[in-house]
């Protein structure tokens, strides 16, 4: 049962808002969302035994600042809706007994299944126009939209691309590894075709993530360069043989609004969120832009903020800044400690791509508004960091980590 709600819970990530409006589920999905979240840790706690002590101190103070945000809201209209932060610290809170259910269940093989089950039903959807790819962009920038949300498609093909090839390297029957190949060259494809510009700083987070985490450094560095050049000339044939939007996207002069007006709009909020330190208040920015998007100067349109720190600074002020530190900061420190200490290729793999994409975007767009996309990468990515616990814990799970990467977490 713990396996299937954790299959919910994640594919929760794949349904966009336009998914959920043509799927006339737009409605509900909040609520649905919310309570396969409260299911799933119920379930785990129950099955475990409770919270484990040893996981309550982050999600603690994760909750305490998002209370010292909500005593700023009573002041006005208190919006619950606009709270759903706490669904990460939900699934943080109860990560170590979701590992300790999920017993020989591996997370990182069953997440990456729902990922592969994702970029499938992402091609079928294209292939089959129902409904067909949504064209984003105009004249020569034409960017494909495959299910209603560039970013997330791009993360979640991202993700698996970083993690199936390492799958991909350990498969030993042939046929296997040629229809593996194949889906990750279509998660790759389809990468290229949304020509979202974050994935190439979600890249190099991913290679920097590596290499700090390597064993070996001049071994992971040649690695690194090698897969940089291979994937550099993969570009260049997919510009020159397919489309050139991505390309022309990254270098061409004639784009006159290369910033979709971000850098003008991140000015404004910026002072706005000077004036008023201890935040607007959560879903501030939704309510400035509901009524329409007004004018800065001239032609230019206020923009969301796209960078999640500006975000939750004005929204949330210096409390809703120091969640982020403290959420993203933690994670950062036990992926790192937890990949140094991890034998196992595909764990490992994932864990970084789901790092490098959480700071990435939480830089150049909005993460924690996507909440389904990101309590799912958030919920996977504990999940994973305290599997090593119930393998020397209860001994229902096994990793070959072992004592030695719960060793490395708890001094990390």
């Amino acid at each position: 049962m713990v396996r299937g709600l954790f299959a919910l819970v994640f594919t929760f990530a794949f349904l966009s808002s336009e998914a959920a409006v043509l799927l006339g589920v737009d409605r509900l999905r909040m609520a649905a969302f919310a309570a396969s979240v409260l299911a799933l840790a119920a379930v785990a706690m129950a099955r475990a035994g409770g919270l484990d002590p040893r996981a309550k101190t982050v999600p603690a103070l994760l909750a305490l600042l998002l209370g010292t945000m909500a005593l700023r809201d009573l002041a006005q209209d208190l919006d619950p809706l606009d709270y759903k932060l706490v669904l990460p610290v939900l699934v943080l809170l109860a990560a170590p007994d979701i590992a300790r259910a999920l017993g020989r269940h591996d997370p990182a093989r069953l997440a990456l299944g729902l990922l592969a089950g994702y970029v499938t039903l992402a091609l079928l959807l294209a292939t089959t126009g129902a409904p067909g790819p949504r064209l984003r962009g105009y004249e020569g920038f034409v960017r494909y939209d495959f299910t209603g949300s560039l970013v997330a498609h791009s993360g979640l093909c991202l993700i698996f691309a970083a993690a199936g090839a390492t799958q991909w390297r350990a498969m030993r029957n042939a046929a296997l590894r040629a229809a593996w190949a194949g889906l990750l060259m279509l998660a790759v494809a389809m990468l290229l075709l949304a020509a979202t510009r974050t994935v190439i700083v979600t890249l190099a987070l991913l290679g920097a993530l590596h290499l700090h985490a390597a064993a070996d450094k001049g071994r992971m560095l040649r690695r690194l360069l090698l897969l940089g050049c291979s994937g550099g000339a993969v570009f260049l044939v997919y510009t020159v043989l397919v489309s050139d939007a991505f390309f022309l996207r990254l270098f061409s002069s004639e784009i006159q609004d290369f910033s979709s007006g971000r850098a003008y709009s991140q000015l404004y909020w910026l002072g706005l969120a000077a004036e008023h330190p201890l935040g607007l208040g959560l879903g501030a920015v939704r309510d400035l832009l509901e009524g329409g998007r007004p004018a800065l100067d001239g032609d230019r349109l206020l923009e969301w903020p796209h960078n999640e720190w500006l975000r939750l600074f004005i929204e949330g002020g210096i409390a809703g800044v120091a969640w982020l530190a403290l959420l993203v900061g933690w994670l950062a420190r036990r992926t790192l400690a937890a990949a140094r200490a991890e034998r196992d290729p595909l764990r490992r793999s994932l864990m970084l791509a789901i790092l490098a994409d959480m700071i990435a975007q939480s830089l150049l767009q909005n993460y924690f508004n996507g909440i389904y996309y990101a309590t799912a990468m958030v919920l996977t990515l504990a999940v994973l960091l305290f599997r090593e616990e119930t393998a020397t814990g209860g001994g229902a799970a096994t990793g070959p980590s072992g004592a030695e990467g719960m060793r490395v977490l708890r001094q990390g």
